[in-house]
């Protein structure tokens, strides 16, 4: 072979390994399906959660810090505010990363992007609408620690609905002790009535002792004989039967 047909073979050679390292750079950037899809399927094991604590802030209003689990450095979570919360910006505590406070009640939406350290970068990997339930700062009130009103719905640490004024929580109280004191005198009214109809039944008797000892004896008779009767014919059945079994 001539040394310029081994030249161009030599040369040739080194544009098929040029053309195969550009393919494989090239490839090493892009965003798999197969790879998208197992991001997608390990960002759906982010889970979100909360913590609270009772003390308000200068503003008097209840905030409540979300965290996640199962969070790595693969991703990056954004809220509906555009704030971005990185994996390598935050302290693990308690098995979790804590990313912001947010006002009691609040919804959330939180989306879930891939990380530079994936070639499929910023893509949107999850969607999570995150509520908050809403704190009731009537449930510290005084009126809520008797007894006697555990049971007012306004009381309830979780009460679903806002309560705009003192004025508000205290005419619903009003009504509250009012349905239970109504309740409170029927059952004492149903009380007295049974009380009324045992105590009239023993004025009766004792009123009438000459008619009321007779028939009480009657009575009496009348059950033990009614029983007497009864367990006589169930041994009759029986001893027929048994005649019967042997006839």
């Amino acid at each position: 072979m001539s040394f310029n047909k081994k030249m161009l073979l030599v040369f040739a050679a080194f544009i098929v390994f040029l053309s195969f390292d550009a393919v494989k750079a090239e490839n090493d950037g892009v965003c798999s399906s197969s790879e998208l899809s197992a991001l997608k399927k390990e960002a759906r094991q982010i889970e979100f959660s909360y913590t609270f604590d009772d003390t308000p802030n200068s503003y008097r209003r209840y905030d409540m810090t979300i965290g996640v689990n199962n969070f790595n450095d693969k991703f990056y979570i954004e809220d509906d505010a555009g704030a971005e919360y990185y994996y390598v910006d935050y302290q693990e505590e308690d098995n979790k990363y804590n990313l912001g406070t947010y006002a009691n009640g609040q919804q959330v939406t939180f989306k879930v992007y891939a990380s530079n350290e994936t070639d499929c970068t910023a893509k949107l990997l999850y969607t999570k609408k995150y509520k908050l339930p809403h704190y009731n700062d009537y449930s510290k009130n005084e009126e809520c620690r008797k007894k006697e009103n555990k049971d007012f719905e306004y009381c309830d640490k979780w009460f679903e609905y806002r309560i705009d004024s003192d004025e508000e929580f205290m005419t619903a109280l009003k009504e509250y002790q009012e349905k239970g004191t109504h309740k409170s005198e029927n059952e004492e009214e149903e009380q007295k009535e049974d009380k009324t109809l045992i105590a009239k039944i023993g004025d009766w008797y004792k009123s009438n002792l000459i008619i009321a000892i007779p028939l009480t004896l009657v009575i009496v008779v009348a059950i033990v004989a009614l029983v007497y009767f009864v367990i006589k014919k169930i041994k009759d059945s029986k001893k027929k039967v048994k005649i019967d079994l042997e006839v």
